[in-house]
C-alpha cells in the first residue's frame, strides 16, 4: 500500500454525489483527498473497520468476500464502482485488491457537506484548519450522547471504542419510517445525520437530531418499541446489532445477584419490586416485595427514593430485565434477584 499524487477533477466526477457537486467544492474535497495504490492481494478494509472514510474505486479490481457463500469483483469505472465501496457493503465483508488498484479516500462527513453546500448554492469557502475541526466534531458528535449517556456508565473507554466499532450505517429520505411501534427491533439506532420525529404511545412527538437514539428498549427479550420514528429529512442511521448491543449495553446495566445475599445487606435500604401484572403478583409472591408493574413504572419512578437499592424479583423474568434498565437510565441502583448461578456476580454494596 502507497500513497500516489492527487486525483483530477474529472476522476472524482465519476462517483455517486461527487457527480453532482460544483467544480469548486470537487476542488476542495480533492484536497482533502487520499489516493492509494494497493498491490494485488493487499487487504482494503476488513472487519471491524471504521465507517468514516469513503473508498472510491479508481482503477483496478478488488474482491469481495461476504462470507462462505457470498463474494463479488467490483471493477473501476463500471456501473458497480459508481459507489464508494464501504457505502455498498455489510460490515462483515472482506475486501482484497484482485490486481493492482488506486483508491481515492474521502472524509463521508467532508462529501456530505460539501455535497449539501453545492447543491444549496452556498459557496462559503473556510480555511482548511476549520475544515478539519469541523469535519471531526460532526464525526464525534453522534457519538456524544451515548456516550455520556447512563446507557454507558458502566463501560470502560476500551469498551465504548469496540462497540462503536459494530455500527453499520443506513441512508434513509425524508418520511422513511425507520422503528414502527410495538415492532421487536433488531438494532439500536443513533441519528448519525438529519432529523427524525419520534411519537410514542401516548401521542407526544419528540424531534431527534444528531445524537438521538433510539431502540434501546425494544430488544430486550418479550418488549417491543413504544415509540415509532419516522424521517423529517433525508439523513443517516448509524445502527448496531442486538447481539452486539447487548453484549456491551445489556450486560453492563443488568445485573443479577443470589437472593441469599438479601440476608447480608444489613442496614442498608432497600426495596423488593415485583414487576409482574396485579393477577400474577396475587396468586404467588417474594415476601415483603412491592408490586409495581412495569407498564406503570414510568409513572411511578418519581415516587421511588433514589437512595433506596431496588431488587427485582427473579419471577418477573424478561419484564424484570426492562425494569432493571429502565431505573438504571434514571440513575437508580438496581438489580435482579436469581438462582441461576451463571448469571450471578459478585456484588458489593
Amino acid at each position: 500500500m502507497s500513497a500516489v499524487p492527487k486525483p483530477e477533477i474529472e476522476h472524482l466526477k465519476r462517483f455517486h454525489l461527487l457527480d453532482l457537486m460544483s467544480s469548486r467544492h470537487l476542488n476542495y474535497l480533492r484536497e482533502k483527498s487520499i489516493v492509494v495504490e494497493y498491490a494485488e492481494g493487499e487487504v482494503l478494509f476488513s472487519p471491524p473497520r471504521s465507517r468514516s472514510m469513503g473508498y472510491y474505486l479508481l482503477s483496478g479490481k478488488v474482491y469481495i468476500q461476504v462470507d462462505k457463500e457470498e463474494s463479488r469483483v467490483i471493477e473501476a469505472n463500471t456501473p458497480d464502482s459508481y459507489h464508494s465501496l464501504e457505502e455498498q457493503l455489510p460490515a462483515n465483508a472482506v475486501t482484497t485488491a484482485l490486481a493492482e488498484c488506486k483508491v481515492i479516500l474521502l472524509s463521508r462527513v467532508l462529501v456530505e457537506q460539501y455535497f449539501s453546500w453545492s447543491t444549496t448554492g452556498e459557496y462559503k469557502v473556510v480555511d482548511i484548519a476549520d475544515i478539519n475541526q469541523a469535519v471531526e466534531k460532526q464525526q464525534n458528535e453522534w457519538m456524544r450522547n451515548l456516550v455520556n449517556s447512563p446507557l454507558a456508565k458502566n463501560l470502560s473507554e476500551e469498551q465504548v471504542k469496540e462497540f462503536f466499532t459494530h455500527f453499520e450505517e443506513e441512508r434513509v429520505r425524508e418520511k422513511d419510517i425507520v422503528l414502527h411501534k410495538g415492532e421487536s427491533s433488531q438494532y439500536f439506532y443513533i441519528v448519525k445525520s438529519g432529523e427524525a420525529l419520534s411519537t410514542n404511545e401516548h401521542f407526544q412527538e419528540m424531534k431527534m437530531k444528531v445524537g438521538s437514539y433510539f431502540g434501546e428498549e425494544s430488544i430486550i427479550p418479550s418488549a417491543a418499541s413504544t415509540v415509532h420514528v419516522e424521517m423529517l429529512t433525508d439523513g443517516v442511521i448509524a445502527k448496531v446489532e442486538k447481539k452486539h448491543f447487548n453484549a456491551y449495553i445489556k450486560d453492563s446495566l443488568i445485573k443479577y445477584i443470589d437472593e441469599a445475599q438479601l440476608e447480608h445487606i444489613g442496614k442498608l435500604k432497600y426495596m423488593v419490586l415485583d414487576v409482574r401484572f396485579p393477577t400474577e403478583f396475587k396468586l404467588d409472591h417474594l415476601d415483603g416485595s412491592v408490586n409495581i408493574p412495569v407498564s406503570a413504572l414510568s409513572r411511578r419512578m418519581m415516587k421511588l427514593d433514589r437512595s433506596t437499592i431496588y431488587f427485582i424479583t427473579r419471577e418477573s423474568g424478561a419484564r424484570g430485565e426492562l425494569a432493571s434498565y429502565m431505573l438504571q437510565l434514571e440513575g437508580f441502583r438496581v438489580f435482579i434477584l436469581s438462582s441461576d448461578k451463571d448469571n450471578i456476580r459478585s456484588v458489593s454494596f
